[in-house]
């Protein structure tokens, strides 16, 4: 049986790595620690590595792994900008991604939209203060709102089907349109798409072409108030430019589930560190401004996906076989 080591492991995973282990015929072990330069002699005697988005793999742990005869690297994760997938492929390594439900990332942003326009923030501020008043909390019908997507795959299409549904106009970009979405959604350049939409939310990857997409020139050509959501990456956004626009009074609403610099901030429990997150903190005191620790993917249909698509990649790696995410294909 194939050892494996599972990096950066959860509880709420423990139920889905026992079934799926069995599955693939595959011995996990759950490592608490995430995968970095200073953990990868953890991974010594295993036949391959599982992580997660917050891993660093980079061309020196690539290299240790290689050498400790390790050849197979397998996320959890959609987004792999964590893993230097081009140098594993130098080193002849098998590197996948997974996929899990898109529906938990596209309710959450149907909920930020919802929760943006009716000034949810602002209401329960008030409610702590017990002031009752409607004073300054009239909101928005999410149907009167033109709403851009900026990239359909497979969680931007689910976006696009949710808030559709709810009969919101639906801009779209991308390189590549979606044939299943027309009659749905009206693709428009990106320049079209920054100027001519109500909510801007982002469903992007993160690579070189993509970082800090949106920035200082791209807010400017937005709506006076545009709401802006990122369940994507942080990188995806300056995030100066981003509190400079909320100071101006440009951006009028922003719900943030994923942060520039957020690691070392999210998925640790730091309320008793002295430690300062000038960002964090300086888009924390805006009342227009919802930020959640990179958990909108978190329920359990997505997290059992992860576990058994990255478990299921694994043993066509080891068997030899195309794996259904491989990127060093």
């Amino acid at each position: 049986m194939k050892k494996i080591i599972l990096f950066a492991g959860r509880d709420d995973e423990r139920e889905f790595i026992d079934k799926y282990s069995k599955e693939f015929n595959l011995e996990v072990t759950l490592m608490k620690k995430d995968l970095n330069e200073d953990t990868v002699d953890l991974a010594k005697g295993f036949d391959g590595v599982v992580v997660i988005t917050s891993a660093c793999v980079n061309k020196n742990v690539l290299h240790k792994l290689k050498e400790y005869g390790i050849n197979y690297i397998s996320s959890r994760s959609i987004g792999y900008n964590s893993i230097d997938v081009e140098e594993a492929k130098k080193l002849g390594m098998k590197v996948s991604n997974s996929i899990y439900s898109p529906f938990s990332v596209s309710e959450y942003v149907v909920m930020y939209s919802i929760m943006l326009l009716r000034n949810f923030p602002k209401i329960c501020e008030k409610m702590e203060k017990r002031n009752y008043s409607l004073k300054g909390i009239i909101g928005k019908e999410l149907w009167t709102q033109k709403i851009g997507v900026i990239g359909t795959g497979r969680i931007g299409t689910s976006v696009i089907k949710s808030l559709s549904g709810m009969g919101a106009k639906i801009l779209a970009y991308d390189l590549y349109p979606k044939e299943e979405l027309k009659g749905i959604v009206e693709y428009v350049s990106f320049d079209e798409l920054l100027k001519n939409s109500d909510i801007i939310t982002i469903h992007l990857p993160l690579n070189e072409q993509n970082y800090h997409i949106i920035n200082e020139n791209t807010i400017n050509k937005m709506k006076d108030g545009v709401i802006i959501i990122n369940t994507a990456r942080g990188e995806l956004i300056d995030t100066t430019s981003l509190i400079k626009g909320l100071e101006n009074g440009k951006i009028g609403g922003l719900a943030l589930d994923v942060l520039e610099g957020e690691n070392g901030i999210f998925y640790k429990d730091i309320s008793n560190s002295d430690k300062r997150f000038e960002n964090l903190e300086k888009l924390n005191k805006f009342e227009n401004v919802i930020i959640t620790p990179h958990s909108s993917f978190y329920t359990y249909e997505a997290v059992k996906d992860m576990v058994y698509s990255a478990l299921k990649n694994m043993r066509c790696f080891i068997d030899g076989k195309d794996a259904p995410n491989d990127l060093t294909k």
